[in-house]
């Protein structure tokens, strides 16, 4: 399931990065076990957008844990489309449509 949803959401922002020159800006908030990397998309309109990636260390090793793009966080974005899947359906019903996403996909 993780696999599909990495490859769907992250389409879009990976067209648009492709298109666009990036810049790192700083690493803030630099915790223990976190960190937020700013980034900014600089397109070929001149047009910044902005990419926040939140990092998570475990074990020794920085994960991302969530993108936030112009603003919208992309874990936030998959909690909500979850939560009203699983509120209207189920649960089982959640994991049927990613599961029959992913087929579709290979």
């Amino acid at each position: 399931m993780t696999l599909y949803i990495v490859r769907t959401k992250f389409k879009r922002l990976l067209l648009t990065a492709a298109a666009a020159t990036w810049g790192v800006d700083k690493a803030t908030c630099r915790a223990e076990n976190g960190a937020v990397v700013h980034t900014t998309l600089l397109r070929k309109n001149t047009d910044e957008l902005p990419a926040d990636y939140r990092l998570t260390s475990a074990g020794g090793l920085w994960k991302i844990s969530d993108v936030v793009v112009d603003g919208v966080s992309l874990a936030g974005n998959f909690h909500a489309q979850f939560e009203k899947t699983i509120r209207t359906a189920s649960y089982d019903e959640l994991v049927k449509k990613i599961r029959t996403k992913l087929a579709e996909e290979r």
